[in-house]
């Protein structure tokens, strides 16, 4: 009985696997405090926008496991309804654990070497955090104290610790360049960066790294980048404006020209529309305009913020999430708002422009038209 018993294990553990060639694949194995029933989900992170569940299973006795094969290291997020994730990095032949206890981010241990070096990158921005909690401790005791001049000097040491953040990630990621962790973390960001700079960390990375997942969408990407560049004539668009006329990028003569991608969900956004209208105002006449791409999906919701803001330049949407994404690859929209300033011929003159950018660019770039 009990040699029956373990030649069906080993048939079914052999059947489980066969989709993982010659290599076993990987468990991921989860304890939930205080949890009995609902699911658990492995999200996989396909792009910046993009996810799929990879795996839901069942929560039994405060515990689930996942098994699976992947075909290269596969990032996904795992969680529970009703609270917060971690990030886990799937390979074949590692073992993962993740507790979930209430009111805490969970930690994964175990996996691979991409799995150590994402917790390593992780300590860098929790050591900053620690820093600030305790400046925020020193603010309170310095306005129970009546010091006024606290609010200022925390703000500059603020400022300074952001710094020392992004300088030691962005030295981290130089240092373990040639890495499925930095390549991947190059995915998530390459949208909102030049190209030169996608391609000084893509350089750092071998050939087998390059034909990844990753790797194939940053080889796509940066012809794109490429033609956003200053100095390069930006692609030509057409989309609809809300009474459904169409409208190409190239349509719009002027001197100087704004490309804003914005939704109308995005408070700095509209904030910022606000501030761009007083320069359009002012240098209309002179031959500057604008045209507005919003990334909303839903038509009511773009059209009554337009109708709030009362925008004078070009407004247009296509609505819908395909589009928005060709769109957003091609002109590098990571974070909204994104911009580009160009000239009469298309030509990039610069990325990601503020309005306080155009108070100090308008002037020069109009003087005596």
């Amino acid at each position: 009985m009990i040699i029956k018993q373990i030649l069906y294990l080993l048939v079914m553990i052999g059947g489980f696997f066969a989709g993982c060639g010659n290599s076993v694949g990987y468990v991921v194995n989860g304890i939930v405090e205080g949890k009995n029933g609902g699911k658990a989900y492995a999200i996989r992170v396909i792009d910046k926008d993009v996810s799929d569940t990879l795996q839901a299973v069942d929560i039994q006795d405060g515990k689930f496991t996942m098994r699976g094969c992947v075909d290269e290291i596969t990032p996904v997020y795992i969680a529970i309804d009703g609270a917060i994730g971690s990030m886990a990095y799937l390979e074949n032949g590692e073992v993962f654990t993740i507790a979930f206890q209430s009111g805490q981010i969970p930690i994964v241990e175990g996996g691979g070497e991409t799995q150590r070096l994402s917790i390593e990158y992780a300590k860098i921005s929790f050591e900053i955090q620690e820093k600030f909690m305790k400046m925020q401790e020193e603010m309170m005791r310095a306005f129970q104290r009546g010091d006024t001049t606290v609010k200022s000097e925390m703000s500059t040491k603020t400022r300074l610790l952001i710094l020392e953040s992004e300088k030691k990630q962005t030295q981290f990621l130089l240092d373990h360049g040639n890495s499925f962790f930095a390549l991947y973390d190059l995915s998530q960001k390459a949208l909102g960066m030049t190209m030169n700079e996608v391609k000084i960390r893509f350089d750092l990375c071998d050939d087998e790294l390059k034909a990844t997942r990753p790797g194939k969408y940053i080889l796509e990407l940066l012809p794109k980048l490429g033609g956003i560049a200053v100095g390069a004539i930006v692609p030509d668009f057409t989309s609809r404006t809300p009474d459904g006329k169409e409208v190409s990028l190239y349509s719009i003569k002027c001197k100087v020209k704004l490309i804003d991608f914005w939704a109308s969900n995005c408070g700095v956004c509209r904030k910022e529309n606000q501030s761009i209208k007083l320069l359009y105002e002012q240098y209309h006449a002179k031959g500057f305009d604008a045209i507005s791409y919003s990334i909303d999906r839903k038509r009511e919701l773009w059209q009554n913020a337009l109708k709030q803001d009362a925008l004078p330049w070009v407004q247009v949407s296509d609505l819908d999430a395909e589009k928005a994404k060709v769109i957003s690859e091609t002109y590098g929209v990571y974070l909204l708002p994104t911009t580009l300033l160009v000239d009469e011929n298309n030509c990039v003159i610069a990325r990601n422009v503020k309005s306080d950018d155009l108070k100090n660019l308008l002037p020069r770039l109009l003087v005596g038209k």
